[in-house]
């Protein structure tokens, strides 16, 4: 058992440092592409193309969707927010009222709420 946790701890390692440089450069791309997309244009704006940049994403690539993430929560820091936009976007921590969000947001497409984690860790950065 120690020597299959060993080799998994040392791959991930590995992998890491294999691809730290080219993940970071990714994020960074994702997050100016978001604040250039939104600039002048509103939240519904951000939420249409971040979804549509997760739905090219393959069933199992969640750096995909994370590069989407970011994207949606840059864009909508550069965007034209109404007033009291993050009053009804309630903390992650706040499982029901998340729950009830998403849905409302994104019926049942579990790759929507996923994207949509970005609009509270946007609205609730500061705790």
């Amino acid at each position: 058992m120690f020597l299959v946790v060993a080799v998994l701890v040392g791959g991930g390692i590995w992998w890491w440092s294999a691809q730290q440089a080219e993940l970071i450069a990714s994020a960074e791309r994702h997050e100016a592409e978001g604040v250039a997309f939104g600039s002048g244009r509103g939240p519904a704006d951000c939420k249409n193309e971040a979804l549509s940049r997760a739905g090219a994403c393959g069933p199992m690539d969640m750096l995909c969707e994370v590069g989407a993430r970011l994207f949606l929560k840059s864009c909508i820091g550069a965007a034209k927010l109404p007033e009291g936009f993050c009053r009804r976007v309630p903390p992650e921590d706040d499982l029901m009222n998340t729950l009830q969000y998403k849905l409302s947001e994104c019926d049942s497409d579990q790759r929507c709420a996923r994207v949509m984690t970005a609009v509270a860790d946007f609205c609730h950065a500061d705790g």
